[in-house]
């Protein structure tokens, strides 16, 4: 349920966010020739055939049943939908609280079963488990309760053939949050040992989630590494338990389940290099300092990046700072689009307003050209194009501060670089030089395997070596940069390293 009112408040907090990471992302990076892949990509492959999703919190399945077919017409540039068990959160919310158990009409059993997908092969049931719910993690009762239903919810994946569940985890309801640590409500517990309880019943609860499932089942996050409060590490930190949750839920997943770091704070990107700095962070350190030490290999695994993208923002459901004109709504959607879908891991997910119901016939959603963007993006992708330009913010508060900026962001098509070697679907022994051809007075090059920067380069002509990576596919990608920062990306290369 994400008022306007509550994304207002997300609005604010995200703009402390980019503030904070921002600038920490280049220290993992230092100006180099030679990058020891092995280091980097122990485990860790991107998919290639990226998926979008469009989410919402009042679509009705039993309307997905009837209507199938023509919402695949009217948006064809999605890969499938998220939805809630009833299409209303406030119900979902009460339903999550463990005060019953769940029956299958709860979970609209028949309904999900007799839906024909179709070309929508990546659809997913979002569970409301924001920290409002006031969870008191030593309740046993309740917790047997609420794994209960997660079986329920079992039943209900494999019987629509979803590939998992969406967990929304924001808290939309000030007043109590279930996901923070407070000695006041844990008396006689240390942190510690909350810590420990809250990451058995994620245990539990990934395991009944698994319980009907056969297939790899996949969880993703609204937020995860990426939450608007931060202080992972400290009591005060209100998604402090939510990750010792996760790690329960990581620590239950199977050899082929995947849960998914949805990051959330990319509705809000107004700099086309966050995606990619933002990716940088999780991996070289988010994941590590503040993911279970004895789950590292499994967050190298199973743990994938992907974003969220907010168009109800970038056509004007708020008041900005600036005045946008249509065309510049327009190309604040492509960007990110195209840079969501390029950086994921796999998923990228679309939120808008429960009010803009857009599934139904109608109007076109937010602008004519709104579509034929969609299409245009996924097209540019599946060739290897690249997108021509960049946004680029480079005031004083370049990160993306949306309350009070410098400038308002503006679209970069200088410098231009084009990666030259290798080439499009070549074949590597996992050790080779990365080339690029500019244009333009360039100050720096940056490049990108898998999302991640990997090395940047200073002088021309422009290059890094990689030696050593891993068997698997590596999407490549370069972005160059002039004094001013004015900046453009590569189009991207897909290679195959072979083993060896």
């Amino acid at each position: 349920m994400k008022t306007q009112g509550v994304k207002r408040l997300s609005w604010l907090l995200s703009s402390f966010f980019l503030w904070v990471a921002g600038p920490a992302v280049a220290q993992y990076v230092m100006d180099r020739k030679t990058v020891p892949g092995s280091s980097l990509f122990p485990a860790v492959h991107q998919s290639t055939d990226k998926k979008l999703i469009q989410t919402s919190a009042s679509l009705q399945w039993a309307y997905v049943n009837d209507n199938i077919a023509a919402m695949q017409a009217r948006h064809p540039y999605l890969d499938g939908v998220a939805a809630s068990m009833n299409g209303n959160f406030a119900k979902d919310y009460l339903m999550l609280r463990g005060d019953r158990l769940w029956t299958e009409d709860d979970v609209q059993l028949k309904t999900v079963s007799a839906i024909k997908w179709g070309r929508y092969t990546d659809n997913f049931v979002i569970l409301y488990f924001g920290d409002s719910l006031s969870l008191d993690f030593f309740d046993d009762r309740k917790w047997s309760i609420i794994t209960q239903n997660a079986g329920m919810v079992s039943k209900m994946i494999r019987a629509g053939g979803f590939k998992g569940v969406f967990l929304d985890n924001e808290n939309y309801y000030e007043g109590s949050h279930g996901w923070k640590y407070d000695p006041s409500w844990y008396q006689g517990h240390s942190l510690g040992q909350v810590k420990a309880r809250c990451r058995q019943r994620g245990h539990d609860f990934m395991t009944a989630l698994q319980a009907h499932v056969p297939n790899p089942l996949t969880v993703l996050d609204f937020i995860w590494f990426g939450d608007h409060w931060n202080n992972y590490d400290t009591t005060a930190g209100r998604q402090l338990l939510w990750l010792s949750f996760k790690d329960g839920m990581l620590d239950a997943a199977r050899l082929n389940d995947i849960l998914v770091d949805g990051n959330e704070m990319a509705y809000y990107y107004q700099e086309s290099t966050m995606f990619t700095d933002i990716y940088t962070e999780f991996r070289r350190h988010r994941f590590p300092a503040y993911g279970a030490t004895d789950l590292q290999d499994k967050y190298k695994k199973q743990v994938q990046i992907g974003h969220g993208i907010y168009p109800s923002l970038y056509y004007g459901v708020y008041k900005w700072p600036h005045t946008y004109s249509p065309a510049e709504h327009d190309r604040w959607w492509e960007n990110q689009l195209y840079n969501a879908l390029l950086t994921t891991d796999k998923y990228v997910w679309i939120w808008t307003e429960p009010d803009e119901n857009w599934w139904k016939e109608g109007p076109p959603l937010f602008t004519p050209a709104f579509t034929d963007i969609a299409k245009r993006v996924r097209a540019t992708l599946k060739k290897q194009q690249g997108l021509s330009f960049d946004l680029v913010k480079y005031g004083a508060n370049w990160q993306g501060n949306l309350v009070t900026p410098a400038e308002k962001w503006h679209v970069s098509r200088s410098p231009t670089i084009t990666i030259t070697a290798p080439s499009a679907t070549a074949k590597t022994n996992g050790t080779f030089t990365i080339s690029t051809a500019v244009s333009g007075q360039t100050s720096r090059v940056e490049f990108f395997i898998n999302s991640m920067r990997v090395g940047i380069d200073s002088t021309a002509p422009y290059t890094t070596r990689v030696t050593q990576l891993a068997p698997g596919t590596y999407t490549l990608f370069a972005r160059a940069f002039d004094r001013a920062n004015e900046h453009t990306t590569a189009a991207p290369v897909i290679i195959t390293v072979r083993p060896k």
